[in-house]
């Protein structure tokens, strides 16, 4: 019988916390109090169409609109100084294209200043029962300018 393997410890018997954070499928990210990326996984990877090396390092600034909802909403996490979440921000960049995300925003305990932000994309789900809601809205009305039309035709023809 095979051994199982415990990825979430390394050599040392210590919690590996990189194992767990690349194994994730939100986009997350480690910034510093100067808002440098410090850690990209995998899915930031792949949200932003660019290695983690090449993020490492630069500001966070130059992956996200600078007047965008995204931008706002870090700075005033950061501002607040506790964890946050948002759901529906939409990220708009030629890299990503148009994406409506949820966002979550935490310091880091042991590290002032520091902060974990992840990014998931809205499922399909939503997106379609926001589709659905919409439909649904302008049925409704298509039926109360119907019924309308009827009770004021009603009254005209009953003045004849």
């Amino acid at each position: 019988m095979a051994e199982a393997i415990d990825i979430t410890r390394d050599a040392h018997g210590d919690i590996d916390a990189e194992a767990i954070l690349s194994a994730l499928a939100s986009a997350t990210f480690v910034i510093d109090p100067e808002m440098t990326i410090q850690y990209a996984n995998g899915a930031a990877e792949l949200l932003f169409q660019s290695s983690a090396p090449s993020m490492i390092g630069t500001r966070l600034a130059t992956l996200l609109p600078p007047n965008g909802a995204m931008s706002a909403f870090v700075g005033q996490a950061i501002a607040g100084g506790a964890p946050m979440s948002a759901h529906g921000i939409v990220l708009d960049t030629p890299r990503t294209g148009i994406r409506s995300l949820t966002v979550n925003i935490a310091p880091v305990p042991d590290r002032p200043g520091w902060h974990v932000l992840s990014m998931q994309e809205q499922s399909r789900a939503i997106r379609i029962g926001q589709q659905l809601e919409h439909r649904n809205a302008a049925r409704s009305i298509t039926a109360m300018a119907s019924l309308l039309a009827h009770e004021v035709k009603n009254p005209l023809s009953g003045i004849r």
